[in-house]
């Protein structure tokens, strides 16, 4: 991890205010979501909020981002297990101590490719956010931090981690180690389901004597079960 990435992610972890885990629960309700993305007089009509999304607009609320983020879960691109094609190249660049132009550059080249098959991926975002601050466009590395911290709050609205039934919903099993890391945590090296379909996640030692945290994947197995029984 470059010592760019970790600077810039204290950052984030003060946006994010307080001490981990004093947040609001909100447990989404997917049928109330997809009611709401395709009633086209609603405000979070899905197609009007993407084209808000792609063209950079931030000016969208966490709600917004509440409705882009799980409302992706009935877009038929939507893959549960869709990975980074260019994950080796990527993670080799950004576990750099140090970035160069050229790095910063690549990241983007990346990112801007595959936003296109996952949106919503937040190491991409971030990295594409360490990228053009590298690269001095602040303009675009401000767009790229707000969709990150969109989808940051969104997730984070949905429970407290505590437990399962208060775990945070997530589309992609990667989206649990970035959190893990957002919420000033490092992973404990040990994750299992639960029988409730949620991942449990071993945290390392740390001051507020949290031992695991758990993630909601039940619409990952949900949308891959509809998927594979096409």
């Amino acid at each position: 991890m470059n010592k760019l990435f970790l600077v810039a992610l204290m950052l984030c972890i003060q946006q994010l205010g307080a001490q981990p885990l004093e947040m609001n629960s909100r447990k989404v309700d997917f049928k109330s979501v997809e009611k709401e993305i395709n009633d086209k007089s609603s405000k979070y009509f899905y197609e009007n909020l993407f084209k808000r999304y792609d063209k950079g607009d931030t000016s969208l609320t966490t709600t917004d981002y509440w409705f882009l983020y799980y409302g992706y879960s009935f877009h038929s691109k939507y893959m549960p297990y869709q990975t980074i094609e260019d994950m080796e190249e990527f993670g080799e660049i950004t576990k750099k101590k140090e970035l160069k132009e050229s790095d910063f550059k690549r990241i983007i080249s990346i990112s801007e490719k595959e936003m296109k098959k996952l949106p919503f991926e937040l190491d991409l975002l971030w990295y594409e956010y360490v990228a053009w601050n590298g690269l001095g466009d602040s303009a675009k590395a401000k767009i790229a931090f707000h969709q990150f911290m969109g989808i940051v709050d969104a997730i984070i609205a949905t429970g407290n981690g505590t437990s399962c039934e208060s775990g945070f919903t997530v589309l992609y099993v990667s989206h649990e180690y970035v959190m893990l890391n957002i919420l000033g945590f490092e992973f404990g090296g040990k994750q299992s389901l639960t029988e409730g379909l949620c991942d449990r996640l071993q945290v390392a030692g740390n001051e507020y004597g949290i031992e695991e945290l758990y993630f909601d994947v039940n619409r990952i197995f949900e949308v891959n079960m509809q998927k594979i029984e096409k």
